[in-house]
C-alpha cells in the first residue's frame, strides 16, 4: 500500500509526464536561471562589490543556465525512476 505522499507523488509526476520532458527542461531551466542569475548577481555587486559589466551579467547568466539545466535534467531522471518504483511496487503487492 502506498502512502499518501507517495500517491501525491504520482498523481504529480503523472501531470508533469503529460507535458513532456522538453517543455520541464525548459521550464525548470530558465525559472532556474532567473532565480539563480538574481541571486549571485546580488553577492557579486552588494557583498563583494563588483562594478556591474556586461561581461559579469553574460557570465552569470551563462553559467546559471548551464547549472539549472543540469540540475532539471537529474531532477527528471530521478523522479522517473522514483515514479517507476513506485509503480512496480504497487503492481507487485496487488498480484
Amino acid at each position: 500500500m502506498l502512502s499518501k505522499d507517495e500517491k501525491r507523488f504520482i498523481r504529480y509526476w503523472e501531470e508533469q509526464r503529460i507535458g513532456g520532458k522538453a517543455s520541464y527542461f525548459l521550464l525548470y531551466s530558465l525559472i532556474g536561471t532567473f532565480i539563480m542569475s538574481l541571486f549571485v548577481l546580488v553577492v557579486f555587486l552588494l557583498l563583494l562589490q563588483y562594478w556591474f559589466s556586461y561581461t559579469l551579467l553574460a557570465a552569470v547568466t551563462g553559467s546559471s543556465f548551464i547549472i539549472c539545466s543540469i540540475m532539471a535534467a537529474l531532477a527528471w531522471s530521478q523522479n522517473e525512476k522514483k515514479f517507476k518504483r513506485l509503480i512496480k511496487r504497487e503492481i507487485e503487492r496487488s498480484v
